[in-house]
């Protein structure tokens, strides 16, 4: 219904509205009267003590429909809090999980990396320590360098899932159409475009470059002269 999240709360307890308006303020929302149109597609009547309130911030809707251990709240027309209450859960119970188990695996992959690249350049490290450069100007060298590969990492994982993103959204817009039509009849109407940006995005590419500072103290002893000195042996 307009892109608005309408919710029916039954209060107990509570002869005050003042308090009930109070609180539907503090989330945000909006106390409204259904219109007749509204009322006749709910197909039942509403008793005069509910009361309802529309919502344009999903995230405050859900809050508010969460924290209702003394009334019970419905929602009208649509089950976006259903939807919204479901992907919080997946995120929390799988996809969370998934993203610290990679960036811990990221981490070890970076600095097997790091340390086969300190390995195939000792003379080009040795070169630079003896021109005068200190070990902290080449742990810094290094240090900026991992970043790099990591923000070179971001770009392809940008450009990759925008383009299997695209492709998605193409090859099933007709069945997502239709699947949602079907699930959500009464649902605001929107194209179902399966590219977006929120700060799960962001959280992502943080994550990518969290790994760096990791694998960089793990493979931090290859800088040791001890090392060096076995690589050059080696060598």
């Amino acid at each position: 219904m307009d892109g608005y999240v309408y919710l029916a709360s039954t209060y107990e307890g509570v002869d005050d509205d003042s308090v009930v308006l109070a609180r539907i303020k503090s989330f945000d929302g909006e106390v409204v009267a259904l219109t007749s149109e509204q009322k006749a597609e709910i197909g039942e009547k509403i008793p005069e003590s509910v009361i309802i309130a529309k919502f344009s911030n999903l995230d405050k809707a859900y809050e508010y429909y969460n924290n209702s251990s003394n009334y019970q709240v419905v929602e009208l027309f649509s089950n976006q809090i259903g939807v919204y209450r479901y992907f919080r859960d997946k995120n929390r119970d799988f996809v969370l999980p998934i993203s610290i188990v990679l960036v811990a695996v990221s981490a070890f992959i970076l600095a097997f990396t790091m340390a086969h690249l300190i390995a195939s350049s000792t003379k080009t490290f040795v070169l630079y320590r003896s021109i005068g450069a200190s070990r902290w100007q080449l742990l810094l060298i290094y240090f900026v360098y991992l970043l790099e590969l990591c923000a070179w990492a971001a770009v392809f994982a940008v450009i990759l899932a925008l383009i299997l993103a695209g492709i998605a959204t193409g090859v099933c817009w007709n069945s997502l159409l239709v699947q949602l039509t079907a699930i959500y009849p009464n649902a605001p109407n929107y194209w179902p475009i399966l590219v977006g940006v929120n700060l799960r995005c962001i959280e992502v590419i943080l994550c990518m470059f969290l790994a760096a500072p990791v694998s960089f103290l793990l493979c931090l002893d290859q800088f040791s002269s001890k090392k060096t000195a076995q690589k050059l042996k080696g060598d």
